[in-house]
């Protein structure tokens, strides 16, 4: 069987299935081993005051990423902030469907080429984007791992993580083999053209990856602030070493929206510190509410805005 014929059945119906199975036989196993009652009552803490905050902490962190985005694009094309806006909305609601957290990126690619940009930059920028925003996630979870003592094999994932992105990052940015100034394929220049414009503006990447770690470091707060909502006293310097894996773990693409993987991470990761299952969940859950809300809002702007080309 042909890769391109497995690759097709991946992202295909059959796949997004399979997927959606897999993600949650993942979360009934898990589920099955949770006190229920427990669960109930940690649940009673959150009130409608905490979930607006929860709301304004999603806006916020799209807020921050659409500023993000202004600046990288504007290196080869002006895009309006509320366009970008309503861009990064709009792919929470397809996350939250597709596998992996990186599902609303192939929106985020149709979206950004609406608005003057090329397919090649649009593919760039967003494939940049990403690389710097992933980055200054490790990056936070390594520089929070300095200021406590993690268990030593989590240290030890953040340490092999942060290594290899730098290396990566540093292969990418300066090109150290020459691959780019090698490339003669027709079909890659444009692309590589595309990402030479980009690869000489320091300060705009510097931007956008002071952006990135404000970006990630509310997408942090989000859990530490559900997890002191329901009573659970740890530092906000383990969730900045923690949750940052937990995304990690989520990119695996064999769940829908990370189903299951965000959750059994969660509990792993958290139980290391002795904190229960049943409250790792709630963390977790309330963790995804926010990319529901954000997705939420992001239908009624995919509604308005279709109604608005329909006029």
């Amino acid at each position: 069987m042909k890769l391109e014929t497995v690759r097709t059945w991946y992202d295909g119906k059959y796949g997004c299935l399979c997927k959606l199975v897999v993600g949650i036989s993942i979360l009934s196993c898990f589920a099955l081993s949770l006190n229920t009652a427990k669960i109930g009552k940690a649940i009673g803490h959150i009130s409608l005051v905490e979930i607006a905050i929860l709301t304004l902490l999603a806006v916020a962190r799209n807020a921050v990423g659409a500023i993000r985005f202004r600046i990288l694009s504007a290196i080869i094309r002006k895009i309006p902030f509320v366009e970008i806006l309503k861009q990064y909305f709009v792919a929470s609601l397809f996350n939250n469907f597709l596998p992996t957290s990186l599902g609303g990126d192939g929106v985020r690619f149709v979206m950004a080429s609406d608005c003057g940009l090329s397919k090649s930059e649009a593919g760039v920028l967003i494939l940049l984007e990403r690389v710097i925003g992933f980055y200054a996630l490790v990056t936070i979870s390594m520089t929070s791992a300095l200021f406590w003592s993690p268990p030593p094999n989590v240290f030890t994932l953040v340490i092999w993580l942060f290594v290899l992105y730098s290396g990566l990052m540093t292969i990418l940015f300066f090109d150290v083999f020459g691959l780019a100034r090698r490339t003669t394929n027709r079909h890659l220049e444009a692309l590589r053209v595309a990402f030479a414009r980009c690869q000489r503006k320091h300060v705009a990447l510097t931007a956008t990856f002071a952006l990135s770690l404000l970006y990630q470091f509310i997408s942090v707060s989000v859990s530490y602030y559900v997890a002191t909502a329901i009573g659970v006293k740890l530092s906000i310097t383990v969730f900045l070493t923690f949750v940052p894996l937990v995304w990690c773990f989520t990119m695996i693409p064999i769940s829908l929206g990370g189903i299951g993987l965000r959750e059994v991470s969660f509990a792993y990761l958290f139980s290391l510190v002795g904190i229960p299952k049943e409250d790792s969940l709630i963390v977790s859950l309330a963790t995804y509410l926010t990319l529901v809300i954000s997705g939420t809002i992001g239908a009624v702007f995919l509604l308005f805005g279709t109604k608005k080309d329909n006029g």
